[in-house]
């Protein structure tokens, strides 16, 4: 007689498949995400920052009582406590780690798994320790050391695996940034050294392209370190210093080490500089040229210039932090930002409206990076108006449509249907109408109206927007034009700004040739206004 083989469940084996199946996709997902939150690492510029997103890694691996940190003396043996967590802690005996289990995991180069039989430390909640080793490419950075409230059965080989691959990611991430710290220090020990030197300084390369030059040659030769880098030097200095430039170079190239020339030298058509060039050769590491170094020296130089120059040092060093050292942060923010936002709906939200502050945030302050860099390139005089024939009610028309529904203010254009057309650039002046107008609303809490007139005004076109809102002090009033001021007062506190776009409006008018102005009363109001010559030839100001 047959015997009867094993009874079939279809539906049970079905079952089985689809959690196996769910299980694996959570384990996908897991591991993406992972992967994701490693990723942010390279995007971290100092060590602080670094540790708290390897911790928080950590944490989302397994579940942690406590924490430590083990890093490697240097020219010292052993390892020594740099952090840990800071709450309650059992007899501190109870959390010390044997050497013998640092030394294996570091030899070995693999996550270790310590149960814990010891009953005050299973009270505490600790029930196994995990070393996790930080191996980079060059050197032992130390040991991550973990304190987690499961049993050695249940650290799963997926989470051991991570916790390896997040120590190994994690030494090489503190590697690079100590590198980059004794990079980044080193080179700005050169840089001190090069703005303390009371020259100005030029270095080019044997393509003739500028590669260096402190803020003593900017000011000598009126260029600014942003657009002049990079670029060849007959581009950048006037065609006298770029003749002057050449002659030494063939002087140089001929056999002289050093090279000297005296010259008489008007940076802004006015003052007249009796300028002192010495130039040399530059070898790089081999002993081979690489380009040329010309030291450059005002033999005139009095108090007041000295003190005019360290102001526009200042300046520059400024603007060139802002554009330099936060856009790269920022790009970050803003990428992570908008990464988030597209996952919206994984978020609650409270979450969600932290992650729209933080996205708010990082646009606003992409917003005085650009206005900086606007006003940066105004001042430096290498902008150009693109002159067109335009039509300055069409210009306004349009700005006033981007600015519709924000604020609770009424705008009222007033323009007579013959205006003539202007040669003006338009996105220039789009640009100082769409700053009077965003002004109007902000100062405008209160709502009421905002009257907008263009009229002719014998050989002008004339602009003035009036609003109804708070006003200016009348001793405040004149120094709305300069840069980074804002009006001192609590009711404009909590009003967004970065005290740039005016400035920068009556630089753009100032180009156009035309005049800009401002008139208010405190509590009042304030009418800004600005006309443009019906017509202009010139193209920069």
């Amino acid at each position: 007689m047959r015997e009867p083989g094993p009874t079939l469940n279809p539906s049970g084996e079905l079952a089985r498949l689809r959690e196996d199946r769910e299980e694996l996709q959570k384990s996908f997902l897991e591991y993406k995400r992972f992967g994701s939150q490693i990723g942010l690492l390279r995007t971290y510029r100092t060590q602080e920052e670094a540790w708290e997103q390897i911790l928080h890694i950590a944490r989302s691996i397994v579940p942690l009582r406590h924490h430590r940190l083990l890093l490697r003396q240097e020219g010292r043996r052993g390892y020594a406590v740099s952090r840990e967590s800071d709450q309650d802690l059992p007899d501190p005996s109870l959390l010390a780690v044997p050497e013998e289990e640092i030394e294996w995991v570091m030899k070995n180069k693999r996550v270790s798994v310590i149960p814990l039989d010891e009953p005050r430390l299973q009270e505490w909640g600790a029930h196994s320790r995990i070393l996790v080793p930080l191996v980079g490419k060059v050197e032992e950075i130390g040991v991550l050391v973990l304190w987690v409230p499961l049993p050695e059965s249940e650290v799963s080989v997926l989470a051991a695996e991570m916790l390896s691959t997040l120590g190994r990611e994690a030494a090489i991430d503190i590697e690079n940034l100590r590198l980059y710290g004794e990079i980044e220090r080193v080179g700005s020990l050169m840089n001190n050294v090069l703005e303390s030197v009371p020259y100005g300084i030029v270095a080019i390369d044997l393509s003739d392209r500028i590669v260096a030059l402190n803020t003593n040659a900017e000011y000598l030769f009126r260029i600014r370190r942003f657009f002049a880098v990079h670029e060849r030097y007959q581009n950048v200095f006037t065609p006298q210093v770029a003749q002057v430039l050449t002659e030494l170079i063939v002087s140089t190239l001929r056999g002289q080490e050093t090279v000297d020339y005296e010259f008489e030298h008007q940076p802004d058509g006015k003052t007249i500089l009796q300028l002192g060039i010495s130039t040399s050769i530059l070898y790089d590491n081999q002993g081979k040229p690489c380009g040329l170094l010309f030291l450059c020296r005002d033999m005139s130089l009095s108090r007041e210039v000295q003190k005019l120059r360290e102001l526009d040092q200042m300046k520059t060093e400024f603007v060139h932090t802002v554009s330099h050292e936060l856009k790269t942060p920022l790009t970050a923010i803003l990428g992570g930002a908008e990464i988030l936002l597209y996952d919206a709906d994984k978020f609650t939200a409270e979450q969600l409206e932290i992650i729209k502050i933080i996205d708010e945030g990082g646009k606003r302050l992409q917003n005085l990076i650009n206005d900086l860099l606007d006003l940066s390139r105004l001042e430096s005089g290498r902008v150009e108006l693109n002159l067109a024939e335009n039509s300055l009610a069409d210009v306004t028309k349009e700005t006033m449509d981007l600015l519709h529904g924000r604020g609770t203010v009424t705008i009222a254009p007033q323009f007579p249907p013959d205006l003539p057309a202007v040669r003006f650039d338009r996105d220039k002046v789009k640009q100082v109408v769409e700053n009077f107008l965003s002004n109007a609303v902000k100062y405008s809490p209160g709502g009421g109206e905002v009257r907008v007139r263009i009229y002719v005004e014998d050989a002008w076109i004339r602009l003035d927007v009036q609003d109804q809102g708070l006003g200016i002090p009348a001793d405040q009033l004149p120094l709305v034009w300069e840069k980074f001021y804002r009006v001192d007062s609590s009711s404009t506190a909590e009003i967004e700004g970065t005290g740039l776009g005016l400035p920068i409006a009556k630089h753009i008018i100032d180009m156009h040739k035309g005049e800009i102005w401002a008139e208010s009363e405190e509590g009042v109001g304030s009418t800004f206004s600005f006309r443009l010559p019906l017509s202009i030839e010139a193209e920069g100001p």
